[in-house]
């Protein structure tokens, strides 16, 4: 058998008059058609794992930089709860000892009592 297509000519009549018959042409042709829309198929499945792909990176990123941000949170709020609970026991300790509170209200408050004379000094000779 030759490689070159066979030469199609048409009797009087319309019918086919070549070596391959119409139902052999029109099985040729629905093959054909076939390869195309297999290979239509195979370039969209592709397109379309690629572009789930690059969606599930995206995801993954997003997931681990939200749970990186929960963490930074989670240890901010242990910080905050240390200090609440240190102002509460200093608060409960200036409800119960004078002494605590005088040294308080004279130190970081600056207080003094009304018989007291406060005497100020230049800040230089310190």
């Amino acid at each position: 058998m030759e490689d070159t297509p066979p030469t199609q000519e048409t009797s009087d009549d319309g019918e086919f008059a070549t070596e391959e018959s119409a139902e052999e042409t029109l099985a040729a042709s629905d093959q054909a058609s076939f390869a195309g829309r297999r290979w239509a198929l195979v370039f969209a499945a592709v397109f379309l794992l690629g572009f789930v792909a690059v969606g599930a990176v995206q995801s993954y990123s997003d997931l681990s930089a939200s749970r990186a941000r929960i963490a930074e949170l989670e240890s901010e709020i242990a910080r905050t709860q240390e200090r609440i609970d240190g102002l509460k026991m200093l608060n409960d300790s200036l409800r119960s000892d004078r002494v605590l509170l005088e040294y308080v209200a004279r130190e970081d408050l600056g207080l003094v009592r009304p018989d007291e004379i406060v005497l100020a000094l230049d800040e230089r000779l310190r």
